[in-house]
């Protein structure tokens, strides 16, 4: 039997990885002062046990922007992004893989700006105060 691979890192933000390690959300985005996280993730998580846990270590309902496709486009963007906004979320949890983690942190990264970047990811915009946890 392998052993289970479990780690913390934060570099820029906290990530979490390894069996077991969603129990810890609720405590961590409290510490991260996340009070209505936007959870991120694709539809084929949508439904699973996976997104199901990370709702219940969060111990109340947390919108879910699902919409997160294989190599993400601006569209996906902008609609996670509306979903953000939408519901008046404070932080970005993202489930699933690279595309998913990606959008997240783009969401995260354009919910604290005051303007846009463009399609190379170049800042055009000054940010707010305090970018997102």
């Amino acid at each position: 039997m392998e052993p289970a691979l479990s780690g913390s890192w934060n570099y820029p933000t906290r990530v979490l990885h390894g069996p077991g390690r969603v129990r810890e959300l609720g405590a961590a985005s409290k510490a991260a002062s996340i009070s209505r996280p936007l959870i991120v993730t694709d539809t084929g998580l949508r439904d699973s046990a996976i997104v199901a846990g990370v709702q219940k270590a969060l111990a109340e309902t947390a919108p879910v922007y699902s919409g997160v496709k294989g190599n993400p486009t601006g569209a996906n963007l902008d609609a996670g992004l509306a979903a953000y906004k939408a519901g008046r979320c404070d932080g970005v949890i993202a489930v699933g893989g690279g595309s998913a983690l990606d959008v997240g942190k783009c969401i995260a990264f354009m919910a604290a700006m005051t303007g846009c970047a463009d399609s190379a990811g170049e800042t055009r915009a000054a940010t707010n105060a305090s970018a997102l946890p």
